[in-house]
C-alpha cells in the first residue's frame, strides 16, 4: 500500500453563484478573512476555491446556510475534475 506525501490533502470546492454578483463578493470576502483561502478560476457562473480536507465540510456548510443563490455544485482533488463538471453543465445549457 502507497501512502500519500502530503498529510493535508488539497480540496477544490466549485461553486456556481449564476447572476449574484453581490452575494459573490461578500461570500469571497468571508471565505477569505475567515477560512484563508483564495480563488484558483473563474468561469462563467463559476468559482473554484483551493481549500484543505480539513475545512473544506465547513466550507461548503457555511456557503450554503449564509448566501442565497449560491450553490456548492462539488468538492474534487482536482481541479481537473471541477472543470469537467462546469464544461457539462455548460453544454447541458448551450447544446450545439
Amino acid at each position: 500500500m502507497q501512502l500519500k506525501s502530503s498529510l493535508i490533502r488539497k480540496r477544490y470546492v466549485l461553486v456556481y453563484y449564476g447572476d449574484n454578483i453581490e452575494e459573490l463578493i461578500k461570500m469571497e470576502n468571508a471565505l477569505s478573512r475567515l477560512f484563508n483561502i483564495k480563488r484558483k478560476f473563474k468561469s462563467e457562473g463559476f468559482y473554484i476555491f483551493l481549500t484543505d480536507q480539513f475545512k473544506k465540510q465547513k466550507i461548503c456548510s457555511y456557503i450554503e446556510t449564509n448566501f442565497s443563490g449560491i450553490n456548492v455544485e462539488t468538492v474534487s482533488g482536482t481541479i481537473k475534475k471541477c472543470k469537467g463538471v462546469i464544461k457539462d453543465r455548460t453544454e447541458k445549457v448551450n447544446p450545439l
